[in-house]
């Protein structure tokens, strides 16, 4: 059980709720904690989101135009389940067709663009084109500098 007491459908109308609500930290909270219960129950919980009428609250969001965090944390959420659950032929369709309305909508965001444009093919395919590549990231810590606090911070040795 998820809570003492409350069972998987009255979580989700829980959740519900605090979707309805205005600020847009209350909705970023539902939705994280939305998509771990989806992540970690299973078909049980897809089946009532789907029964409490959640996704189209969530195309919603998205398509309201309201923060950005929410708008693009539901997106991804949709985009992620339905490509799990087998998109469109899968055991719940419903999940493909929010997330391909909301594409057909014209539902865009900046760093999935910027993904998009790193993973087109080159004229040969090559699967590690489809990754962004991590060695164009800059390393948070260089290596001279983490040896040199290493060697700044050794105790000598006594003797």
């Amino acid at each position: 059980m998820l809570v003492p007491g409350w069972k998987a459908k009255d979580v989700v109308k829980a959740i519900k709720k605090r979707l309805g609500n205005k600020n847009p930290n209350t909705q970023l909270y539902a939705v994280m904690l939305l998509e771990m219960l989806m992540n970690n129950i299973g078909d049980h919980i897809h089946q009532q989101v789907i029964d409490a009428e959640i996704i189209p609250i969530l195309v919603k969001i998205v398509k309201k135009k309201s923060d950005l965090p929410v708008r693009e944390r539901i997106f991804l959420l949709l985009d992620a389940t339905q490509t799990s659950l087998g998109g469109a032929s899968g055991k719940f369709p419903q999940y493909y067709k929010a997330y391909y309305d909301l594409v057909s909508a014209g539902v865009q965001f900046p760093q999935r663009a910027q993904v998009v444009q790193v993973s087109q093919p080159s004229s040969q395919p090559n699967r590690t084109n489809t990754l962004p590549k991590r060695d164009q990231d800059p390393p948070p810590y260089r290596h001279a500098e983490v040896a040199q606090k290493a060697e700044s911070n050794t105790v000598p040795e006594s003797r």
